[in-house]
């Protein structure tokens, strides 16, 4: 479906050199970012992030609803995952020797790291974190609205 719908001036490329035959049923589930592990498929190498989206917004409703259950175990969870994360990714890191240089390519550095949910997922945490920290003030520190009284003054009549 793909080839007939392309275009543009490097398209020929694509036509001639993409994998999806192969590959494309890691990129119907979103799972493209881990399946093949150590090597990019050349089949739309773009949608990594998708699958990164996609795979995190599989876990927000159970981390919301761990937030409305019990706060104490939704906080425990959060530092469990972010400190996971923080050390799965400095272990592949030193593993692989990567340097700190953008100008040093290394393709590993893309496979392993970059498009990766476990690199990606602190930052998705942090924004759940304030989302559901944001909801609390609202709902706790909020002051009545004109509307509000409105409602309270004809409650009372």
């Amino acid at each position: 479906m793909l080839l007939f719908g392309g275009g543009g001036p490097l398209f020929f490329n694509y036509e001639k050199n993409h994998n999806c035959s192969d590959t494309w049923m890691w990129h119907a589930l979103f799972v493209n970012n881990l399946i093949p592990w150590r090597k990019l498929d050349g089949c739309m190498t773009w949608t990594w992030y998708l699958a990164c989206d996609i795979q995190f917004f599989l876990l927000l409703p159970f981390l919301v609803q761990t937030y409305k259950a019990d706060r104490s175990m939704f906080w425990k969870i959060c530092f469990v995952l972010f400190a996971f994360c923080q050390v799965f990714t400095t272990i592949v890191i030193f593993k692989n020797d990567f340097s700190a240089n953008f100008f040093t390519y290394q393709q590993d550095f893309w496979t392993l790291l970059h498009y990766k949910p476990y690199t990606r997922f602190p930052s998705f945490l942090i924004g759940i974190i304030w989302g559901c920290s944001y909801f609390d003030y609202k709902t706790t520190f909020r002051k009545p609205s004109s509307l509000d009284q409105v409602q309270t003054q004809a409650e009372i009549k």
